[in-house]
C-alpha cells in the first residue's frame, strides 16, 4: 500500500507559494513568521508584487488568500519609517563592522523610499479591486477587510506611512464625489466610494450590502480625521448619501442588512459631541421603527438604540453630557404619531425585560416638572410607560403641583389632550401612597369633572382608570351619581331625540362612552331599565 504523502505536496500552491492549512494553530504561526520575515526586510516591494500576482490567479481561493494577506500587511506591519528605524538600531554593531569609511552612509538609504512607499497603496488596490471581484465570498471579504483597514487607520494614527496612502486613496474619491453626480450604473467608474456605493446595492448577496454599507461609515469617519479641508464639501456630501442609503436598506429584506443598518445609523448618532439633526431625524424614521420588527434579534437591538440615544443621555448627571441630554429631550418632544406609538412599545419591552433604572425615572421626572408646564409629548409618554414600574421613585408632591397647574386650563386640554392624560395616568400611580385627606380631594375632583361631560374620551378614560386605585373608594357612592346623570340625559334623548340640538350630539357620546367605562369598573350597577335606555338610544343614532 503505498504511503500516503504529505507536506508540499498535500498543501495548495499558489503561483508558487504554499497555502498553510485551514486549523488555527498553522495558519496562526505562518501570519508570524510572515511577519517576522517582512519585517527585516529592507525592500519589501518584491512580495507585494507577488501579492499583486496572487490576487490575479483563476483560482478563487488563491484570489481571497491574497486579499487576507494584504490586510495582514497593512494592519500588523510596523510603518516604513519606524522600521527603519528599528532596523538600524538592530543592526549598528553589525555595520559598523561590516562597512567602510568609503561607502554610502546610513542617511542615504532614504533614496530607497519611493519604492517602499508604494507598497501601502498596492495592497489597498488589491482589496479595492477584489471588493468587485465575481465571486460572491471574495467580494465580500475584500469589503470587510477594506472597512477594517479604514477603522484601524483610524486607530493607530501613529503609523504615518499608512496613513498617507490612505489618504491618497480615499480623499481623491471623496473629493470626485463633491464635484460629480452619483451614478450607481455607470459602468468603469473607478471611484472607490461610488463603487462601495454600488456594492451596497448588490442584489445578488445579502453579505456584499452588509460589508459595504459597514465600509462606507467606516469611510466617513476616516474622512472626517483628515487633515484635507479641501474635502470637507466631499465629506458633507458623503454622509448625507449614505444616511439616506442607510434609511433605505433598514427595510431591507434580509435581517443582516437591517442589523447592519441599525448599528451604522446608531454609531453615526453620537460621533460628535452633539448630534447631527439630519442622522437624528433619520434614526427616528429607519431605526425607531424597528421596535416592532417582525425578527426577535432586529427588535432587541432596536431595543438597545433606544437606550443608547434616547435613555442612557437622560441618567447623565455631568455638565460634560448636559447639552446631550438636552437635545434627546428636545427630539422626544418633535415625537408624534407613529413614532409615539413605537416608542411607547420599546417602553413597554423595557418594563418587560425589567431594565428600568430609578435613576432613569428620577432624570425623566426632573427634566418634565421642573418646569410649570412641560409640553414635552414623547417625554410625557415616556413617563407615563416608565413610572409604573416602582411608585416609591415617584415625588408624588412634584406630580400634584403640576396636576393643579394644568388641571383647570381648558387651552391645555385642547392643545395637549394626550399629555393631560399622561398626566391623570401618572397622577393615578402616586394616589394609592397620598394620605386619606388628599385621597379624598382627588376622589371628589375627578368625580367633579366626570360629570361635567366635558372631556374627550381619551381623558374620560385616564379617570376612570384612576379612580379605583385611590385609596378607601367606595364604588357604590362613587358610580350613583354618575349613574344617574347618565340615564336621566339619556332619558331625554330617547324621547324627544330631534330636540336636541346637533352640537350636542357629542355629548351624548361621551355619555354613552362613561357608560361604557363604567360597566368595566362595576357591572353589577347597571340596572335593566339603563340597559333599555341605551339600546334605543343607539336606535335612535342609527337614524
Amino acid at each position: 500500500m503505498p504511503k500516503r504523502r504529505g507536506g508540499a505536496a498535500a498543501s495548495m500552491r499558489c503561483g508558487g507559494f504554499r497555502r498553510p492549512a485551514q486549523s488555527g494553530v498553522p495558519r496562526t504561526r505562518m501570519w508570524r513568521g510572515l511577519r517576522r520575515a517582512t519585517a527585516l526586510c529592507t525592500r519589501v516591494d518584491r512580495f507585494t508584487r507577488f501579492i499583486v500576482k496572487l490576487a490575479r490567479n483563476k483560482e478563487a481561493n488563491s484570489r481571497l488568500f491574497a486579499a487576507e494577506l494584504c490586510m495582514r500587511l497593512l494592519t500588523e506591519l510596523p510603518d516604513e519609517e519606524k522600521g527603519e528605524n528599528e532596523e538600524k538600531s538592530k543592526t549598528k554593531g553589525t555595520e559598523k563592522a561590516a562597512t567602510t569609511s568609503k561607502e554610502v552612509p546610513a542617511k542615504d538609504s532614504k533614496a530607497e523610499e519611493p519604492l517602499q512607499a508604494g507598497w501601502h497603496s498596492q495592497l489597498v488596490a488589491v482589496l479595492v479591486q477584489r471588493s468587485s471581484d465575481k465571486i460572491v465570498t471574495i467580494r465580500t471579504k475584500a469589503i470587510t477587510l477594506l472597512a477594517t483597514a479604514m477603522e484601524q487607520a483610524v486607530e493607530n494614527q501613529h503609523k504615518k506611512e499608512f496613513r498617507k496612502m490612505m489618504d491618497e486613496v480615499f480623499q481623491k474619491s471623496v473629493l470626485q464625489l463633491a464635484c460629480t453626480e452619483f451614478s450607481p450604473r455607470k459602468a468603469g467608474e473607478s471611484n472607490v466610494v461610488e463603487m462601495l456605493q454600488r456594492r451596497a446595492d448588490d442584489v445578488k448577496s445579502p453579505l456584499v450590502r452588509k460589508a459595504a454599507i459597514q465600509a462606507l461609515v467606516a469611510l466617513i469617519a476616516f474622512v472626517s480625521t483628515t487633515e484635507n479641508e479641501a474635502a470637507s464639501a466631499g465629506a458633507a456630501r458623503l454622509r448625507e448619501s449614505v444616511e439616506k442609503l442607510l434609511v433605505t436598506h433598514c427595510c431591507d429584506v434580509s435581517v443582516a442588512v437591517r442589523k447592519q443598518c441599525l448599528a451604522s445609523l446608531t454609531k453615526l448618532v453620537f460621533d460628535g459631541l452633539t448630534p447631527r439633526r439630519s442622522t437624528m431625524q433619520c434614526w427616528l424614521h429607519a431605526a425607531l421603527p424597528l421596535v416592532v420588527d417582525t425578527e426577535a434579534t432586529v427588535q432587541q437591538q432596536a431595543i438597545d438604540a433606544v437606550d443608547e440615544v434616547l435613555l442612557q443621555p437622560i441618567t447623565a448627571t455631568k455638565q460634560s453630557v448636559a447639552t446631550r441630554r438636552d437635545y434627546c429631550l428636545g427630539v422626544l418632544d418633535k415625537l408624534d404619531g407613529e413614532l409615539l406609538r413605537c416608542l411607547q412599545r420599546a417602553c413597554g419591552i423595557f418594563v418587560e425585560k425589567k431594565r428600568v433604572t430609578k435613576q432613569l425615572v428620577r432624570g425623566l421626572a426632573n427634566s418634565l416638572l421642573s418646569a410649570p408646564v412641560a409640553t414635552n409629548k414623547g417625554g410625557w409618554v415616556l413617563f407615563s410607560e416608565l413610572a409604573r414600574v416602582d411608585t416609591s421613585w415617584l415625588d408624588s408632591d412634584k406630580i400634584l403641583t403640576c396636576w393643579n397647574n394644568v388641571k383647570d386650563s381648558q387651552d391645555f386640554i385642547q392643545q395637549h389632550e394626550n399629555i393631560y392624560e399622561k398626566l391623570v395616568t401618572i397622577v393615578g400611580f402616586v394616589a394609592p401612597s397620598l394620605p386619606g385627606r388628599q385621597c379624598q380631594e382627588l376622589l371628589r375632583d375627578y368625580n367633579t369633572r366626570l360629570l361635567t361631560f366635558s372631556y374627550p374620551p381619551l381623558i374620560i378614560q385616564a379617570f376612570m382608570r384612576c379612580i379605583p386605585k385611590i385609596k378607601n373608594f367606595d364604588v357604590g357612592e362613587w358610580s350613583s351619581g354618575l349613574l344617574k346623570q347618565c340615564e336621566q340625559t339619556l332619558t331625554e334623548f330617547v324621547e324627544a331625540p330631534h330636540t336636541l340640538p346637533a352640537k350636542a350630539e357629542h355629548v351624548i357620546g361621551w355619555h354613552l362612552f362613561t357608560l361604557g367605562e363604567l360597566s368595566l369598573v362595576c357591572p353589577k350597577y347597571i340596572s335593566l331599565h339603563l340597559c333599555t335606555v341605551i339600546q334605543v338610544a343607539g336606535r335612535h343614532c342609527d337614524k
